[in-house]
């Protein structure tokens, strides 16, 4: 087999596994979906036989299609108390010697800082909204290759820089694990 065909088969098995991904979490993203309508007040609405949420109609001409939305203020509720909890991260000495509790004192310092640098607080609390209407969400770590001081210019010219981490909140619209069923990304083999 050439590399070419080789390649070509591994790029189709993958496209048919997403598919089968896809297919399987339908009816995940479908509840997603509702549980959105009825966050923006569109109470007339449910999910159907093939996982697709529409809109169903007044039944008769003289029904009153008024909006209660319990949920959007359910949700305000819980994540004005969520984003309340404001979680640090915290270092232990390993012993009680002075250069141990100064080595700790140092590393907590930086980790406040990268907290406040990666502006870690607004990420939560949009993973905190994530988990709060699909009832999970993901951090996803990475590496911004176009942030930092400038090290050097390239041959082209251009600026070569020191790169960044940064830390995005994901939703679980972006995420496709190989079996939807799993509690935990450790329990999956495969994640696309």
């Amino acid at each position: 087999m050439s590399e070419e065909k080789f390649y070509e088969s591994v790029v189709e098995e993958v496209q048919k596994d997403f598919q089968k991904r896809q297919q399987e979490r339908k009816g995940f993203e479908a509840q997603w979906q509702l549980n959105n309508n009825f966050l923006i007040g569109n109470q007339y609405c449910s999910i159907n036989v093939v996982n697709e949420v529409e809109d169903y109609e007044k039944q008769y001409f003289w029904q009153e299609r008024e909006v209660f939305n319990h949920i959007a203020p359910l949700i305000e509720a819980r994540m004005s108390r969520l984003v309340k909890v404001k979680p640090k991260m915290s270092v232990l000495p390993v012993s009680g010697e002075d250069v141990d509790m100064k080595s700790a004192k140092v590393t907590k310092d930086i980790l406040n800082s990268a907290y406040l640098k990666l502006n870690l607080q607004d990420v939560i609390e949009k993973a905190t909204y994530w988990s709060e209407i699909c009832g999970t969400s993901f951090y996803k770590v990475l590496w911004d290759s176009d942030a930092g001081k400038v090290v050097c210019k390239n041959e082209n010219g251009g600026d070569v820089k020191e790169g960044e981490v940064e830390v995005v909140a994901i939703s679980p619209y972006e995420i496709f694990p190989e079996n939807s069923s799993c509690e935990n990304i450790d329990d999956c083999l495969s994640l696309i």
